[in-house]
């Protein structure tokens, strides 16, 4: 597993995005089970520490230290019209 974290400025405060993702995991315990790669982002508030966001996802998307922030944002993107 592997780890990006990145200093945000959002205009009032500074956040703590926190990437964790992991590539080639069994979707589930099966030998024949399909490979997913796995990504979470945590943002939390840099002087309290507080979770402000949590979330997580799967994709089928190469995934690594370049590609994990793009992959995140369209995935939170798609949440939020999906959701709203």
């Amino acid at each position: 597993m592997a780890e990006l974290v990145v200093r945000h400025w959002n205009g009032r405060y500074a956040e703590i995005h926190t990437y964790r993702f992991a590539t080639d995991l069994p979707l589930r315990a099966d030998a024949d089970a399909v490979l997913v790669n796995w990504c979470e982002l945590r943002i939390t508030k840099e002087t309290a520490g507080t979770v402000l966001y949590q979330n997580a996802f799967v994709t089928t998307h190469p995934m690594n230290a370049t590609t994990v922030m793009p992959i995140v944002r369209a995935g939170r993107t798609r949440w939020k019209a999906e959701n709203e």
